[in-house]
């Protein structure tokens, strides 16, 4: 079925990249099929450079690795990369993802 009109309506304010704070742990949360991201029901990206690992109230600041794709690219595997204190931008590496425009 198509990303586009199955997924989970993910709105997370707290976890924006101008938000700092103390740390909110998603170690719980159970992750699974396609989302797209919301801050206050506005339509958002996940960052595409290096984001501080001060930011989104996070231990570890995840950051997409490349460029989100084009329509035309249909859906695409990327990385996705994580910052803890003073690491560097991409210390953690996640599995990867499937992203779609």
């Amino acid at each position: 079925s198509d990303p586009c009109y199955n997924y989970q309506y993910l709105d997370r304010p707290w976890r924006a990249t101008n938000e700092s704070g103390d740390y909110i742990c998603d170690e719980t949360f159970v992750w699974g099929g396609w989302y797209r991201l919301f801050h206050y029901g506005m339509n958002i990206r996940m960052s595409e450079t290096c984001v501080s690992s001060t930011s989104c109230n996070a231990g570890i600041s995840l950051t997409l690795s490349g460029l989100h794709p084009q329509i035309e690219d249909g859906v695409v595997t990327r990385e996705v990369c994580g910052e803890a204190y003073l690491s560097g931008c991409c210390l953690y590496k996640s599995k990867p993802i499937r992203v779609k425009a």
